[in-house]
């Protein structure tokens, strides 16, 4: 039962929630998405287990807005606890200009592992 927003019993609906899956894109080029904030003070343990025999490990992008279709651009390179780490080669138009062409989220033209033209 649902109850108004006024009463102490709340029923939650999310809907495309999805816990399995977790894409964190920086706002400019580099690490920033995954390294801890230095600004809070505290001194942290980070690791990231870097793996590069896996190269061509498959980036699966079902609901996440990167921007760019992936094919072709993704190196993974290691995780960080359990989070898996890709490397992305976006394109120069998706850096450089404004109208680049909007992407469906989780879109993709082929397989997103690295290949030889960025290697």
């Amino acid at each position: 039962m649902i109850q108004p927003g006024t009463s102490d019993a709340y029923d939650w609906e999310i809907y495309g929630h999805y816990l399995d899956f977790s894409l964190k894109v920086p706002s400019h080029i580099g690490f920033d998405a995954i390294l801890p904030a230095t600004s809070i003070g505290i001194s942290l343990v980070w690791k990231l287990e870097i793996d590069l025999k896996q190269s061509i490990h498959e980036f699966y992008n079902h609901k996440g807005d990167l921007g760019f279709d992936p094919c072709g651009r993704m190196l993974f390179i290691g995780k960080h606890g359990h989070e898996l780490v890709f490397l992305a080669m976006a394109p120069i138009g998706f850096l450089n200009d404004p109208n680049y062409p909007v992407i469906p989220n989780g879109h993709t033209t082929g397989e997103t592992h690295m290949n030889a033209h960025h290697t």
